[in-house]
């Protein structure tokens, strides 16, 4: 397993770190290093963030088709890949998914988690590829959750706000009593028409 450490840059350090997962099918978490290190600061000053890069993703023996270069924003915004490329994908694929260890799921495997274990919901309210019906589903199951709404939220949601919101649920340990309300003043970010690049 590919992992990387972000040391506490605090003078008082937690014992327990933090671990860092990232979503989405294929994403590694320690190319997020960067991104992590800003949105987790208040975190990371009084505990490690551990960034780990969960099997078939990053360097931990990557599992990936490259339609394009790396770079190539047709990856984004071309046409998708042809059934040609995704048939010689899956073959090449299959050479190492075909070695890993196989086992039946056991009933109700898929069915919503119930537990009592302290969690943080956080959506955007205009995500479109996990709404927040999502959250409000996996809320039912999860008694002692706290379930935040963005505003104006899309998929990935960031900023000073929410970074205090997830470290105040990590030191105290529990979703009750949060200040949740930095939440209410979030605004409709500017659309950016123009990107600054040197030489520009």
């Amino acid at each position: 397993m590919n992992i990387v450490v972000l040391p506490a840059t605090g003078i008082s350090k937690e014992p327990d770190p933090v671990f860092y997962l990232v979503g989405s099918p294929g994403q590694a978490a320690t190319e997020s290093a960067g991104r992590a290190a800003a949105e987790e600061e208040q975190i990371n000053a009084s505990r490690d963030v551990v960034l780990v890069d969960q099997r078939g993703t990053g360097g931990s023996n990557p599992l990936r088709c490259r339609f394009y270069p790396d770079g190539d924003l047709r990856q984004y915004l071309g046409p998708p890949p042809s059934p040609e490329q995704v048939r010689k994908c899956r073959v090449e694929l299959g050479a190492f998914c075909g070695s890993w260890v196989r086992a039946r799921l056991p009933k109700g495997y898929a069915d919503p988690v119930h537990a009592f274990t302290p969690t943080l919901l956080i959506s955007g309210a205009l995500d479109a590829v996990t709404p927040k019906r999502f959250a409000d589903e996996v809320a039912a199951g999860l008694p002692n959750s706290s379930n935040v709404i963005v505003p104006y939220g899309g998929h990935i949601n960031a900023g000073t706000c929410l970074d205090a919101i997830a470290a105040q649920f990590i030191a105290q340990g529990s979703a009750e009593r949060l200040d949740l309300s930095c939440v209410e003043e979030i605004r409709r970010p500017p659309f950016s028409v123009q990107e600054d690049r040197p030489g520009s």
